[in-house]
């Protein structure tokens, strides 16, 4: 039975992506979460401005991170130049990490990249 599948599954991993200015605010980021603590291994999931999107995982090891289009060149074709740093985690049982999606910036410019940062981590029971 698929409960039963998804019966270890009892942390999660959030991330909030805040409205952006203009054209960057609906480029879609796509966010690859990896490792031994994600069901089937990989799941993906796409966010524009203003979107929140969880995963549940197992407790243990996981990788993050985004990437899309060239946010600041809308002629280049290469489906992930733009991008984040990896994010490497760990996530205790009946622990939810939230974390942010932003825009990656030079001073007040957008600088073609995606930056994710852990916001925070809640203890007690995914639901």
């Amino acid at each position: 039975m698929l409960s039963e599948a998804f019966s270890n599954l009892r942390s999660r991993v959030c991330v909030e992506r805040l409205e952006n200015n203009g054209s960057v605010n609906i480029a879609e980021a796509h966010v690859l979460f990896s490792g031994p603590a994600v069901f089937n291994g990989n799941q993906l999931v796409i966010l524009i401005g203003g979107q929140v999107a969880c995963v549940l995982l197992e407790p243990g090891e996981f990788t993050i991170f985004a990437y899309s289009f060239d946010i600041l060149d809308p002629h280049n074709l290469n489906p992930k130049a733009s991008r984040s740093k990896e994010l490497h985690g760990r996530i205790d049982p009946a622990e939810t990490v939230v974390l942010e999606l932003i825009p990656g910036a030079t001073g007040s410019a957008y600088n073609g990249s995606w930056v994710l940062r852990e916001l925070r981590r809640l203890k007690g029971s995914v639901q």
